[in-house]
């Protein structure tokens, strides 16, 4: 027999309970992802959220005005002939 072999050393019980509970977590995940997928409103919904997340985290690209600073233009853009 080796030289600590067969020995668990604190870190690798710790490393073990680590692994164990991220185990745990991804097959409690996985039943709950499962659950909701079985919902179609709820997917409908979920989708709904990440988009508007996406256009919020978009919002600063997009080149919109300031609301706060903005004036309206001296003249009329459309001419309208009557």
């Amino acid at each position: 027999m080796a030289v600590g072999e067969g020995v668990a050393t604190p870190q690798s019980l710790l490393w073990r309970r680590l692994r164990e509970k991220l185990l745990l977590w991804q097959r409690l995940f996985v039943l709950n992802w499962n659950l909701f997928k079985a919902s179609r409103i709820g997917v409908v919904g979920l989708a709904i959220m990440v988009a508007f997340v996406l256009l919020a985290l978009a919002a600063p690209f997009m080149g919109l005005r300031d609301p706060i600073r903005w004036t309206a233009p001296d003249e009329d853009l459309i001419d309208v002939a009557t």
